[in-house]
């Protein structure tokens, strides 16, 4: 045997240069090469009239060799393209020998070539095994016949094209000598190379009759870089085809390389790319490689990247490309450097998110329009800093469109903790999730178009609720709603517990169902979440104050048995990621279950939705953390699919088959293919249809290749589909038409719910015979059907049974509509139909009836009303609508005469005193707002006396009388005034107006008193003269009074405090009883004051003034108390100098002693020694 990689690599290199083999078996020369041999075949087509039987070959006619005749590999005469029969005959490419001329006469051809018969060597078959052999595996026919002479044999072949290439394939492969040539395969493509359970590497050697070895694998040592060497041993032609074919497997199977960059700063990161990715593609050239790189990277962006942001470079492609890429990408970035400059710029805090937009649109918009990148401070930093980094000509344009985009909104902010003092950090937290979870925060930014911020757990400004919009006016109604909304939410309302967000989906159960129930049965809102560090929230909004702690409890109980968490790191490759997920992650469905107590991520790419927030992973990485006991229970489960990913391309060639009626294809494949498209995303399979009978509506076979499990499933799902198909029946109904809306319902309600219940599809008529488009399980054909037919198609049990409740239903109907008609007087149209419809739409409700209106004959006096129902039901809808009529009938109106001077006293505040009348007149019972609503004052600037009453005859009559017993009554009523300083009108009226109501409400008088701009002094009092005094009197009695309180200058300070003020008087004003005790207690002080006959001055450094003033004032005060005397000390550092007090303290600032002389040496001692006591 001969080594193809060795000896023979002359012949197989010819190609690159090399010089060929001299070897005299034109088998091993270069003639044998490449194309070369294509082109030394002659094909002769053979006529035929049946194309399963082979005809007797024509005789081939004599023609002269010559043995120096070199055939001319360029003559089309030679060597036409394939598949011209037209063409001359064309000689052998093997020898000299001219080939027969041919005819074509079917599609069966015949090929003739020579071979030189090599030095024969041991263990080599005879010409004769080698032609035996070949016909037994090519089916073909074969003839041989030899030349001692020239030492060649001539081989004539007939048969199919693909028959007559097997034969000569296999003729060359056992006649040629054999040799081994390797090549080197990735470990991961080596299952592509196999194939199902080797079926695709048999296939490659019976094409190329070669053997291939591939040698076995260690899976506990296998990379994705591991590479194999396949050696392939048969003739050169064979051992170079399954050479290339392995070759492009590996090309188009291989995984390409990835390589992650993060040593290049991230500030850098937009440079990089350049405006609209320009730089990316300058960068990558005609790699073929894929450059990714990031634009917004770094702590001030974490608020809108998350944790999980890829926050690396990274380039994929083949390792000599991704090595060129990466250089290419270093000098980039040194070269951007140098040229970039920074501007230092300062924009409030709370401005910065208006530089961000939403999810960096603003950064992006500033950064392709100037050529600049911001960055920005971290939410979490105070700072209020931010960078511009670009070209130094381009800072200045930058500057300017950052200070616009910061100055885009109104800001405004609300301050939690001046609504509710007590609310903590923790309580805060709790506010936020609860407003951001009831849809609260959205609603108010609905209804004012504002955005509302609410503040980061680690902001430095927490408790600050941040108001956005374009509008001021906006804003201040935001916050007016948003203020009264958090005023009724006390911190004593929210609890929390500390729960692993692993379990959070657990607490909330399938659809939240758990937190549901416990807000149904004790008031109590439990939240959840997905983000890490967040706890349980618990917002009661019952009354029970005990029920938010026993939720607590129960909350505690529920996960007591789960609360140990753990987690486990699997390492897998991330090729196999997909596939162990399954399609739209059913796999990881699977594990979970439907209540998870552990969540899965697959490296940073792959979780469910609303998993908790995870850590970061390595590429090849897998997660599983949650509840201990469930982290090893899912760990066990999971190990199958990653043992079935890896396997995947062998398992996924499962196939199955399976034989429908073509009649129903289409229902199989679904409308669009949906059918089709389902059974694909759900089991992971490949369908294929033959289709050739489809015309006929003949068998249609099916072949389904994927796992077998889900093969067999598909394969089952198809035919119980065809078996439920096969079942179908239909029926036509004779349902008047009239009937029909009925069946139907509004908008198709009932119908649908018909064909829902029954599994079948109804058709009723229409008036252009358009049929409805038919559900995809019915058989699509038209059906015409007349007006008082419906037809019911489907399985023949539903049939039958839709069948039964339609004529239900109809029966039920004949007997409920039965109808009425009658008329009534078109003036009392308005209270039938009541405000809105709302009258008539009560009663049709109450008596489950049709109530139509004919109202078409505007000039008719009477109006048409039609009832239709039962016979019970529209006799009692008409007896409550004559009874509307009938008390409209009963109707009248009074006109009475009233001053009217009085009408505004009759009526007063908001129509109070008329309610309040009318309850006297009607009693309580009555609707007060109805009754009210009877009375009609003159409007406007009309000075009518007259006051109409429209109603009942009963109920005007007694508000007529009562209206005329209060307006006598008020007649007498006088107004006289009172003189009020404009200054003492404020505590006339009281706070919000409650001491002028106590005062109208005690005295029964209207008291009005000027407006702030009118300058007037008198205050007008209406009601009975002896009110009127005693309201004066009260009036007066309450005003404030003043009086002054003299004394000497040099006491001020003891009686009007520590300022140094020259005032020698203090003016007081209040009532008199608080005047006199004001004044008493002046004279007391004073009187204390004048006893001091000495003061005192020492100067202390201000660092110890604290030190004698004591926590609260404590240490001063108590001083005060035991010597009698005033101790001032100076604020605001006032009275510093660098005077000396006997030589106690140099350079203090002055404090003054005042009492009797004694008490204040005394009281020097004290502070002297505090003093000292602290240093």
């Amino acid at each position: 045997m001969t080594d193809f990689n060795g000896g023979l690599n002359g012949a197989i290199g010819t190609s690159n240069g090399a010089k060929p083999s001299t070897s005299s078996n034109p088998i091993l020369d270069n003639s044998f090469l490449g194309s070369e041999l294509d082109l030394r075949t002659a094909y002769l087509s053979l006529l035929s009239e049946d194309e399963e039987e082979v005809e007797e070959e024509e005789p081939v006619p004599a023609v002269v060799k010559s043995k120096n005749a070199i055939p001319d590999l360029e003559s089309k005469e030679m060597f036409p393209s394939l598949g011209a029969p037209s063409a001359p005959a064309r000689a052998s490419a093997w020898s000299s020998k001219p080939a027969a001329p041919a005819t074509p006469k079917s599609n069966l051809v015949s090929e003739i070539f020579d071979y030189t018969i090599p030095q024969k060597t041991f263990g080599a078959p005879s010409i004769r095994d080698a032609v035996q052999q070949s016909i037994k595996k090519s089916g073909a026919q074969i003839d041989a016949s030899s030349s001692r002479i020239s030492g060649t044999v001539t081989f004539i072949i007939k048969g199919k094209h693909d028959q007559v290439a097997k034969a000569k394939r296999e003729l060359i492969s056992q006649l040629s000598p054999k040799g081994t040539l390797t090549v080197s395969v990735p470990s991961s493509v080596i299952g592509f190379v196999l194939g199902a359970k080797g079926t695709k590497l048999k296939t490659l050697q019976t094409k190329t009759c070669t053997t291939i070895n591939i040698p076995k694998r260690n899976e506990a040592e296998d990379t994705e870089d591991t590479v194999l060497e396949v050696s392939i041993t048969g003739d050169l032609d064979g051992v170079n085809l399954a050479k290339a074919e392995i070759e492009a497997i590996v090309k188009e199977k291989a995984p390409k390389k990835e390589l992650k960059i993060s040593d290049i700063p991230f500030n850098l990161y937009p440079f990089i790319s350049g405006p609209k990715n320009a730089n990316i593609t300058q960068l990558i050239g005609n790699s073929g490689v894929s450059l990714k790189v990031p634009f917004l990277v770094g702590s001030g962006y974490d608020e809108i990247l998350g944790d999980n942001v890829e926050r690396d470079i990274l380039i994929v492609g083949d390792q000599d490309s991704i090595e060129a890429v990466r250089q290419r990408l270093v000098d980039f970035s040194e070269t951007i450097q140098a040229d970039l400059r920074e501007l230092m710029v300062t924009i409030p805090k709370r401005r910065h998110r208006f530089l961000v937009g939403n999810n960096g649109a603003h950064l992006k918009e500033i950064f392709e329009t100037t050529g600049c990148f911001l960055e920005l401070p971290p939410v979490s930093d105070p700072s209020e800093y931010v960078k511009l980094r670009g070209l130094e000509k381009n800072l200045g344009i930058a500057f300017a469109e950052i200070m616009k985009k910061a100055n885009s909104a109104q800001v405004n902010v609300l301050k939690v903790q001046k609504i509710h003092p007590k609310y903590d950090s923790n309580g805060l937290d709790c506010l936020y999730r609860y407003l951001s979870h009831s849809g609260l925060i959205r609603q108010i930014e609905k209804k004012h178009s504002v955005q509302i911020h609410l503040p980061q757990s680690d902001s430095v400004t927490k408790g600050d609720i941040e108001i956005v919009s374009k509008e001021s006016s906006s804003v201040n109604s935001a916050i007016a709603e948003l203020q009264e909304v958090i005023s009724k939410l006390a911190p004593s309302q929210f609890d929390f517990i500390n729960v692993p967000v692993e379990l959070h989906y657990f607490l909330a159960g399938k659809d939240r169902s758990n937190v549901e129930k416990i807000k149904n049965e004790s008031g109590v809102v439990v939240i959840t979440s997905s983000d890490s560090g967040s706890n349980v929230v618990l917002y009661n909004s019952s009354s029970d104050p005990s029920s938010i702690s026993n939720v607590k409890k129960s909350l505690l109980d529920k996960i007591s048995a789960h609360a140990e968490i753990a987690e486990q790191v699997i390492e897998v490759s991330s090729k196999y990621f997909k596939r162990i997920a399954g399609p739209k992650e059913t796999n990881l469905h699977t594990v979970l279950g439907q209540v998870p107590k552990a969540w899965i991520k697959l490296g940073n790419r792959i979780q469910l939705a609303n998993t908790p927030e995870l850590r970061t992973l390595g590429e090849n990485e897998i997660l599983i953390r949650g509840s201990k006991s469930e982290v090893e229970k899912i760990s066990k489960d999971l190990t199958k699919f990653i043992e079935d990913a890896k396997n995947y391309e062998v398992l996924h060639s499962y196939t199955t088959e399976l034989t429908i009626p073509g009649k129903f294809l289409a229902h199989v494949i679904g409308k669009n293919g949906a059918h089709m498209t389902k059974y694909r995303d759900t089991y992971d399979v490949k369908i294929d249809i033959d289709k050739s009978n489809e015309a006929s509506k003949g068998p249609v076979k099916i072949t389904v290749q994927g796992f077998e499990k889900n093969a067999n499933i598909v394969k089952k799902q198809i035919l119980e589909l065809t078996e439920k198909l096969n079942d179908q029946t239909q029926i036509k109904l004779n349902i008047p038409s009239k009937y029909h809306r009925f069946i139907i319902g509004p908008g198709g309600k009932y119908v649908h719910r018909l064909e829902e219940k029954y599994g079948v599809f109804i058709k009723f008529p229409s008036s252009d015979d358009k049929e409805k488009e038919e559900s995809e399980e019915a058989a699509p054909q038209r059906d015409v059907i007349s007006k008082d037919e419906i037809l019911v198609k489907g399985g023949k049990k539903g049939v039958s049974e839709a069948q039964a409740e339609i004529i239900e239903l109809v029966e039920y109907e004949k007997e409920n509509s039965q109808s009425i008609k009658f008329v009534v007087g078109r003036t009392y149209l308005p209270h039938i139909l009541g405000k809105g419809g709302v009258k008539i739409t009560d009663i049709k409700d109450e008596t489950s009836t049709k109530i139509d209106v004919d109202n078409n004959s505007e000039n008719s006096e009477e109006a048409t009303i039609t009832v239709t129902g039962s016979k019970a039901n529209i006799t009692k809808a008409q007896k409550l609508i004559m009874a509307v009529v009938k008390e409209q009938e009963s109707i009248i109106t009074q006109e009475i005469e009233i001053p009217n001077r009085i009408h505004r006293q009759l009526i007063g505040p908001g129509a109070s005193k008329l309610r309040q009348l009318v309850t006297k007149a009607l009693g309580s019972d009555i609707d007060v707002a109805q009754a009210t609503s009877m009375i009609h004052f003159p409007k406007g600037q009309e000075s009518s006396d007259i006051v109409k009453i429209k109603g009942q005859g009963d109920l005007v009559e007694k508000i007529a009388t009562e209206l005329q017993s209060v307006a006598k009554e008020l007649e007498s009523i006088v107004t006289d005034t009172v003189q009020v300083d404009p200054s003492a009108h404020a505590s006339v009226i009281g706070k919000g107006g409650s001491n002028l109501r106590a005062l109208q409400e005690k005295f029964n008088v209207e008291i009005r008193v000027p407006a702030k701009d009118s300058n007037s002094d008198l205050i007008k009092i209406s009601g009975k003269p002896e009110n009127i005094e005693s309201a004066k009197a009260e009036i007066l009695a309450k005003l404030p009074h003043s009086s002054t309180f003299t004394y000497l200058k040099k006491f001020h300070h003891q009686l009007a405090g520590h300022n140094n003020f020259a005032l020698q008087s203090l003016t007081l004003s209040g009532s008199e009883d608080n005047l006199k005790q004001a004044v008493q207690q002046l004279e007391k002080l004073y009187e204390t004051a004048k006893k001091s006959s000495h003061a005192l001055r020492i100067y202390v450094p201000n660092s110890h003034h604290r030190h004698i003033i004591g926590t609260g004032g404590k240490v001063i005060n108590e001083i005060r108390r035991a010597t009698g005397c005033e101790i001032e000390l100076p604020q605001n550092g006032a009275g510093r100098g660098g005077r000396r007090d006997n030589g106690l303290f140099a350079d203090g600032i002055a404090v003054v002693i005042t009492g009797p002389k004694d008490q204040c040496y005394n009281t020097k001692e004290k502070i002297v020694a505090i003093v000292n006591g602290a240093n």
